[in-house]
């Protein structure tokens, strides 16, 4: 018996001080109008319970759940009240608006293994924090964890409260993707310091976006603008996952008396666009006048969304950019089959 009781003491010790920290968002925005207490902020525990306390102590009185959130105040989470236990620090931030955030596209991807994760979504300045929802009134709150169902619409906000805009994401998944076409060897001179968005790829019909890795199972992604480099071979896909089938193209770099870089394109690589961000004009300034110029402007998915030939007598054009929705584009200028890419950002 007393054997018995000794290790019931021991187990009862242990659990009784084991260590567990809350984990949630350490900074979190919510509407001022909306009045929110503390049992408003969003923080996730082993128990469920709860326990917040104004300085990183858990020895003094807790606080009640109906404290009003005070902006700019921080808060601390602790799940029990062991004094051996760590706290989440959550500072808030009470706004009168918070917008929605950026959504880079379609998500194309196979039918199982995704979660909420996955999906591009991009904070917009100033903020750090997505919350998803499976609805727009925010009363299904999901963990990004949250596998992605096909057909499915989610929501992603970076506040909590009234004054939040959503930005809605509609799930497509396919199977299998087929693979890009394009040729599998392909040969770029060393003087034009070529990017993987040079490879010439086309997309099979029904797709308008690349997706570039260094390797054929989708572990290391790469940016487009990624300098190519001799002999090295890339894996470009049309989606994300198992079911995607990739096209494999190797580069070769030369630098013999066939290469040189034609006068038009370095004109071309001196351009510059300005505001950006911007909200309604985009200016594109370059060096110098370009005759015969194509301006096509994409999406972060590679969607066209504007396309005009144009000449540049003066150094300086001004596009409208108003009707675009808030989002990251890119704006590509092409002259005599040669082209130049800048980035800006619509908000």
């Amino acid at each position: 018996m007393k054997k018995l009781i000794i290790v019931v003491f021991v187990l009862l010790s242990q659990l009784n001080f084991a260590i567990t920290t809350p984990t949630g968002n350490t900074e979190q925005y919510f509407c001022s109008s909306d009045n929110n207490m503390l049992d408003a902020i969003i923080v996730n525990t082993t128990t469920g319970t709860v326990f917040w306390f104004d300085s990183n102590d858990n020895t003094s009185t807790p606080l009640p759940i109906t404290t009003p959130l005070i902006g700019g105040t921080t808060y601390y989470a602790f799940e029990s009240l062991n004094t051996d236990e760590t706290s989440l620090a959550v500072t808030i931030h009470l706004l009168t608006e918070i917008p929605a955030p950026i959504y880079n596209g379609d998500f194309f991807g196979c039918d199982s293994g995704f979660t909420l994760n996955d999906l591009s979504v991009i904070n917009t300045d100033d903020f750090t924090t997505i919350y998803w929802f499976a609805d727009a009134d925010q009363l299904n709150l999901l963990s990004n964890n949250t596998p992605i169902i096909n057909g499915a619409t989610y929501y992603a906000f970076q506040g909590i409260g009234s004054c939040a805009q959503p930005t809605a994401v509609s799930i497509e998944l396919d199977e299998p993707i087929p693979a890009p076409i394009g040729e599998t060897e392909q040969t770029f001179c060393e003087g034009e310091n070529s990017l993987l968005e040079d490879l010439e790829i086309f997309n099979t019909s029904g797709y308008q976006s690349f997706f570039y890795f260094s390797d054929i199972t989708q572990i290391t992604p790469l940016p487009n603008d990624t300098l190519l480099e001799n002999g090295i071979t890339y894996y470009v896909f049309q989606g994300i996952g198992s079911c995607a089938e990739p096209l494999t193209v190797t580069t070769q770099i030369i630098n013999d008396e066939n290469c040189t870089v034609n006068v038009s394109e370095q004109l071309l690589n001196s351009f510059t666009v300005f505001p950006n961000p911007t909200k309604n004009n985009l200016t594109i300034k370059t060096a110098n006048a370009l005759l015969d110029t194509e301006i096509i402007i994409s999406d972060f998915r590679g969607r066209i969304v504007l396309k005009k030939s144009v000449l540049i007598t003066n150094t300086a054009l001004n596009i409208d950019v108003s009707n675009l929705e808030n989002n990251i584009y890119f704006i590509t200028l092409i002259n005599q089959q040669n082209k130049s890419t800048q980035k800006f950002v619509k908000k």
